[in-house]
């Protein structure tokens, strides 16, 4: 069933990426040339940004802080933080807290650790407007940051081509606007993903990681399943066609993926922003972070967008966005110290 949320908006968008990056070239070594272009080619990837002795909170406090800088946010106005992450700094550790004070927000500001992975974005709005319609914040930093090219398994040099690490922070305040959330999460993990969690030579001082694979075919059906029944039935909730939806903001799996998903709703594929060649797969970041690389574009800013979150985390989110009022700046590009 949707939930609404009346009485807030999307305020900001920003983003941060590591200033180290490879392109499709750097991987000839571990692949033939024929691999590597077969793999570009259906995902649509052309570089891929790097984490190395980044942490997540670090690249998180980078966007946040280009968010105020340019939005003209004070750090004593936020009353919340929440944070979605696989890749929290340590099993007891809060990182939304580190964040916090790294932010020098007050002490009495409410933090919330997140993480459902490739859908996750959905789901940390969700928690930042119920933070605002209950009353208790006016505003709300909400923050994805992953390191996911850095805890993939050595041997999987395909996923390391796919997979990038990035930060955003979008701005959720009290407004006049509404917003509308669905969710699936009856999905069995089993076709989809396996793991195994290593605790040697972990830095304790940075991002927690793990070793992980995924079942890329498992993944790519259950999206092909899911993503466009889940929009369907949204938009059938709403009392909504797909002509109403200026775009669709999809989760950037890869660019196979995303014209799929255009045929299979019947939409013409301009619908559909994409930014995979230049961000890559990135996770919870990958929509807010696609937006941040057409900030110039002032058609993207519209009010009655959907936004589709999907992957890993064994779920499906949708929501419907108000962006006409949201400033959306370009991503700032941070070095590992």
């Amino acid at each position: 069933m949707p939930k609404l949320i009346a009485g807030l908006r999307v305020a900001a968008v920003s983003a941060a990426l590591p200033h180290m990056r490879t392109s499709r070239g750097d991987f000839d070594p571990l692949f033939s040339d024929l691999e590597v272009q077969r793999i570009a080619r259906s995902a649509g990837i052309e570089q891929v940004y790097l984490a190395g002795h980044l942490a997540s909170v670090e690249l998180c406090e980078a966007a946040v802080r280009e968010l105020m800088m340019r939005s003209n946010i004070a750090p004593e106005s936020i009353d919340g933080l929440v944070l979605v992450t696989q890749a929290a700094e340590g099993s007891m550790l809060a990182s939304s807290a580190n964040l916090a004070r790294k932010l020098g927000l007050r002490t009495d500001v409410v933090v919330f650790d997140l993480s459902c992975a490739c859908s996750c974005y959905i789901y940390g709005l969700y928690q930042a407007a119920m933070l605002v319609k209950a009353g208790g914040c006016r505003r709300v930093l909400m923050c994805t940051g992953d390191m996911i090219s850095e805890p993939l398994a050595p041997q999987r040099h395909g996923m390391k081509l796919v997979f990038a690490s990035a930060a955003t922070c979008t701005l959720v305040e009290q407004g006049e606007d509404e917003l509308a959330f669905d969710f699936d999460t009856g999905i069995d993990p089993a076709p989809i993903f396996r793991s195994s969690i290593s605790y040697d030579d972990i830095d304790t001082d940075k991002a927690y990681r793990q070793a992980f694979e995924v079942k890329s075919e498992g993944l790519i059906n259950f999206a092909f399943e899911k993503v466009p029944y889940m929009i369907t039935r949204f938009l059938a909730s709403q009392q909504r066609n797909l002509e109403e939806v200026p775009y669709f903001l999809l989760h950037q799996a890869s660019t196979f993926m995303l014209h799929y998903v255009a045929r299979k709703l019947g939409i013409a594929p301009e619908k559909i922003p994409k930014e995979v060649a230049g961000v890559c797969e990135a996770g919870p970041s990958s929509i807010p972070l696609m937006l941040t690389h057409h900030h110039q574009l002032q058609n993207m800013q519209q009010d009655q967008v959907i936004a589709c979150g999907f992957g890993g985390g064994f779920s499906v989110s949708v929501c419907r966005l108000s962006l006409g009022q949201a400033q959306i700046h370009a991503p700032v590009y941070v070095q590992a110290t």
